[in-house]
Order: structure tokens, then C-alpha cells, then sequence
């Protein structure tokens, strides 16, 4: 059994592993012969949800967008998977998302590049502005859409989030489900949750956020087995840079004239 924790930088996902031969390694050909076996599995149709007793072969730990995405991708090649979400329900949380050529090409993949566009507008230009609102300078996206094919957009993450929602099967998601532990065995990987539900699986996959209850766990398991470098000490997220994000009040037009432009005004 293997199990990972996937870590976020804004669009980005990193790997790690507990298995014993993997040591601080980020991938292994016994996970590529792993993912290329189970590619070629044909999974069981399940018409009810899957219950505690029921082994699903993937379980993913958190469906926010990176899990979602995840369980999308095993959707389109067949492999089963289950999906434990702490919040008891969907919430519309989160403002704008900008997106670009390094995340284009698995929307094109997945063939969801028409409904992005549905719910997205372009956005030609990056403009800078200091602390008084004065304008330092710009960025113009054309460049960039030459060089990868690809044009930046912005969208509503609600929308983004109801826009991957749908593309999972519903009994494949389960609510309420916050994830104490997990537990190896010659089976694969028992996850624990609050409300003392067991489910059973062969990988887990840690999308649980920065605060991941599965990299904690992780990390305690390592610790224990003396394969965590001394820098490597901390189980919380390793910061690679600072954001502060925020919501602007209504602003009056007339002063600001770019919001009076047809397209999205993407300013940093």
C-alpha cells in the first residue's frame, strides 16, 4: 500500500510517500506499475453509495478543486475512487481565480475547456499598482498566449468548484466526514473518521488542504520510523511565499475608470 499527501501552492501539487523503500523520493517506478495496473482494471458499478464496509480503491481525503480534480481524472480512466469531505455540506466560499497555462491543458484534456469558457472571462492584462492606487505598470498577457497557446482567465471560484462537481458521480462523494487517521495493513489502508466510520481502500491520497490531517499523520508515521530529515521536521505546510488575498467594497466608477471596461480588470 501507498499513500500520499498532496500539498497546494496555489496551482501546484507535490507528492510524497511513506513506503518503506520510497524514502524521500517524490515518485517510483513500483507507483507508475501501481497506476498502470489499475488503469487496466475494471471496476465494479456501484448503483447505491459506497459504505464504511465497502472498499473503494482510491480514497481521496478533502474535495476541494485539487481532489476534485483527482477524482475526475480517475472518473475518465475507470478507476473507482471515494471522495471524504469534512464539511457537512457544499459552500459557495471564495471570490475570483485566475487561471493560466500552467492548469489550460488538463481543462483541454478533460475536454471542459467550452464550459470554462462559459463561466470565464479573458484576462489580456496584468496591470501593478502601489499602495495609493497608482499605477506602476503592465503586464500584457499576449506574450504568453503566443508562447504556450494558451489565454489567462478569471473566474468565479464557485463557479469553478459547481462547474467540477458535476463531472464526479454524486454516490462517489461522501459528506461530513472529517478524517482522524489511517491505518496500513496487508489490504491496503483503513481511514478513520470522526463519527467512527471506517473506510477501506488501496491508495489514500491526502487533498485535505494546509492543514492536511493526512500529512500529519504521515509525518507521525515517518517520524516514528526514522525517516524524517531534520529539515523536514515541521507536519504543518512548508511555506513557499506570502499572499494577502481580500475582497475590495464597491468603488465608485467615475475615479475608477477601468471598471467601466467590458473585460475583468485583474490588478495586483
Amino acid at each position: 500500500m501507498i499513500s500520499f499527501s498532496i500539498q497546494h501552492s496555489h496551482n501546484a501539487m507535490s507528492l510524497s510517500s511513506d513506503h518503506d523503500l520510497l524514502g524521500d523520493l517524490t515518485m517510483s517506478i513500483e507507483l507508475l506499475d501501481d497506476f498502470e495496473k489499475y488503469a487496466h482494471h475494471q471496476p465494479q458499478q456501484h448503483e447505491e453509495p459506497l459504505s464504511s464496509s465497502q472498499a473503494g480503491r482510491v480514497i481521496i481525503a478533502g474535495a476541494g478543486i485539487g481532489g476534485l480534480f483527482l477524482a475526475i481524472l480517475l472518473e475518465r480512466i475507470g478507476i473507482p475512487y471515494l471522495l471524504l469531505e469534512r464539511a457537512p455540506r457544499v459552500k459557495p466560499l471564495g471570490s475570483a481565480l485566475a487561471l493560466g497555462p500552467n492548469i489550460l491543458p488538463v481543462f483541454e484534456q478533460l475536454g471542459l475547456t467550452s464550459l470554462l469558457a462559459s463561466i470565464s472571462l479573458p484576462c489580456p492584462t496584468l496591470d501593478i499598482y502601489d499602495s495609493n492606487f497608482k499605477k506602476m505598470g503592465t503586464f500584457k498577457m499576449k506574450k504568453q498566449s503566443e508562447l504556450t497557446g494558451y489565454e489567462s482567465l478569471i473566474c468565479s471560484r464557485p463557479n469553478l468548484y459547481e462547474l467540477l462537481l458535476s463531472q464526479i458521480q454524486p454516490h462517489n462523494l461522501v459528506m461530513g466526514k472529517k478524517i482522524l487517521s489511517y491505518e496500513e495493513n496487508e489490504f491496503g489502508v483503513s481511514v478513520c473518521c470522526s463519527d467512527n466510520t471506517v473506510y477501506s481502500g488501496d491508495i489514500l491520497v491526502g487533498a485535505d488542504g494546509a492543514y492536511s490531517r493526512v500529512r500529519k499523520n504521515m509525518f507521525k508515521k515517518l517520524r516514528r520510523r526514522g525517516l524524517i530529515s531534520k529539515t523536514q521536521q515541521t507536519e504543518g505546510p512548508i511555506p513557499c511565499s506570502v499572499c494577502w488575498l481580500g475582497v475590495a467594497k464597491a468603488q465608485d466608477p467615475e475615479k475608477y475608470q477601468c471598471l467601466k471596461e467590458p473585460i475583468v480588470d485583474h490588478s495586483t
